[in-house]
């Protein structure tokens, strides 16, 4: 951190960057590298969830709930220490732009539809504990702290608004043994064996390293938009 006050904030003269060295074996602070400036707009991506088997204007959607990161606008901004939240860290990223989040988070749903526990055990609030939704999506929010009349009359801390849809409604659906043969058939009969994979997945984004998923389970997750 005395390197990085004395580099960044201008603090540049060896003499006085000798005092934040000093602060050294107190352990009180460490070299950190931060962001030299960040957005001040703060977009939050929000996974939501239903049991519902078909989708329409009825339907109930259920939100997930993270440990760190913005969600429910009534909850109290936590302070999390020691322990750095690296899902809740990823998803800010992922709200910049979906190219962060190509890599990872149409994993993350898949996790999410079939009740994965390990990663259900890094949310706060999992809405479906005893059966995983059989749809799941993604919203694009914008979020700013409320006024202090506003808090007094909402109980809020954040206000947010809805840009739009981040994933649409994505799930998976089982496929007969016969849809199996049929689409080993049809990748033999094109003479290249590895369509095989692809044609059982059938998948429109990267989510092929999910093989728990592969010859038994079509996923249906469509592209990461903004």
């Amino acid at each position: 951190m005395c390197r990085y006050v004395a580099g960044r904030v201008g603090f540049g003269f060896e003499r006085r960057a000798r005092v934040y060295y000093s602060f050294n074996p107190l352990h009180l602070v460490n070299t950190y590298g931060a962001f030299g400036s960040i957005t001040r707009t703060r977009l939050e991506v929000v996974i939501e969830g239903t049991g519902d088997q078909q989708i329409g204007p009825d339907t109930v959607w259920k939100e997930y709930g993270f440990k760190g990161k913005p969600d429910d606008p009534r909850r109290l901004p936590p302070q999390v220490a020691p322990y750095h939240l690296r899902l809740d860290w990823l998803m800010w990223f992922a709200a910049l732009s979906p190219l962060y989040a190509q890599p990872w988070f149409p994993a993350l749903l898949v996790k999410v539809l079939t009740g994965d526990p390990l990663t259900l055990r890094l949310l706060r609030v999992n809405p479906f504990p005893d059966t995983p939704p059989a749809f799941v999506r993604a919203r694009l929010y914008r979020y700013r702290f409320t006024t202090w009349a506003q808090r007094g009359r909402t109980g809020a801390w954040w206000q947010r608004t809805l840009v739009g849809d981040y994933v649409p409604p994505a799930s998976l659906r089982r496929v007969s043994s016969a849809d199996v043969r049929q689409a080993r058939r049809r990748a033999v009969s094109c003479g290249d064996l590895s369509r095989i994979r692809r044609v059982l997945l059938s998948v429109t984004s990267r989510i092929a390293y999910a093989p728990q998923l592969l010859e038994r389970t079509v996923v249906d997750i469509p592209r990461l938009k903004f």
